[in-house]
């Protein structure tokens, strides 16, 4: 991240414009403090045009119960809508460990998973879907309880969903659960 902030210095940006685009690359929970992250969401509102796309996930959390450690991959739903008025384009996604991946489905049609980067999964740099506005997909979040056999405990993943969204750009969910014996 030190590197990128130092190549926007580099371009000639000013401090805004280098917290905004660092943002967008990293996401606005790893860059500010929370007084920080409202006053830049409102400088991206500002500066969003009327027709943007917006992404809309009304159920961000899903509780996955008891799941026995060692056992098959279990996966999980929630809707991605495009509530804006261009097309939501979405081209990346990560998780916060290397036992949750993600996918997305649009029009019965499943995209490439996507995991935490740099952990056994490749993400891929190619891939895209744009869904229209109005219309919805799926994103599948998948938990493998095999990675780590030995836990046993309470289990919180996060996977973040990237997209052309000016304002909420860096959309999350999150899958709890409880790894028994």
């Amino acid at each position: 991240m030190i590197e990128y902030i130092d190549a926007r210095v580099a371009e000639g940006l000013y401090e805004e414009e280098i917290m905004v685009a660092t943002a967008k690359e990293f996401g606005l929970d790893r860059l500010t403090s929370a007084g920080k992250q409202a006053e830049i969401k409102q400088a991206l509102a500002d500066q969003a045009p009327e027709d943007a796309a917006q992404i809309t996930i009304t159920e961000d959390f899903r509780d996955l119960g008891d799941v026995r450690a060692g056992s098959t991959i279990i996966s999980t739903d929630f809707e991605i809508e495009n509530t804006g008025r261009s097309d939501l384009v979405i081209n990346k996604m990560d998780s916060s460990c290397g036992c949750t991946s993600a996918a997305i489905f649009y029009r019965d049609e499943e995209g490439p998973r996507f995991g935490m980067a740099g952990h056994g999964l490749v993400n891929p740099t190619d891939w895209s879907v744009s869904i229209a506005p109005g219309d919805a997909a799926t994103l599948r979040v998948y938990y493998d309880p095999s990675t780590h056999p030995d836990l046993t405990g309470p289990v919180t993943r996060t996977v973040t969903v990237y997209s052309n969204d000016p304002v909420e750009f860096a959309k999350q969910v999150t899958v709890t659960l409880e790894q028994v014996e």
